[in-house]
């Protein structure tokens, strides 16, 4: 799938194509005006670029169709759908 995206302040942009991501080891790359994580691609020699989901327009359209290290995941998870939600951040009350 072809996507395109920006880091937070709009210092870089961005036009990719994207497919699954492994577990091996990552570097990690960043925008040097505002600090979004961008993407990673693996140490050395690295042949494909992972771009970060946050930073891609089209991200409504990528369902997930695996999960993983589900091991780890909290009980409550599943149950998402069920806490009360906001569209935008809300101020936090003590």
């Amino acid at each position: 799938m072809k996507v395109n995206g920006s880091c937070h302040c709009g210092n870089i942009e961005f036009d990719a194509e994207i497919d699954t991501e492994s577990g091996a080891k990552r570097v990690q790359a960043f925008c040097p005006v505002c600090g979004t994580p961008l993407y990673s691609s693996a140490e050395g020699n690295p042949t494909h670029m992972f771009v970060r989901v946050g930073t891609i327009r089209q991200r409504a359209s990528l369902r997930p169709t695996v999960q993983i290290w589900r091991r780890s995941a909290v009980k409550w998870l599943k149950d998402l759908d069920s806490v009360p939600g906001s569209p935008e951040q809300q101020a936090l009350t003590a």
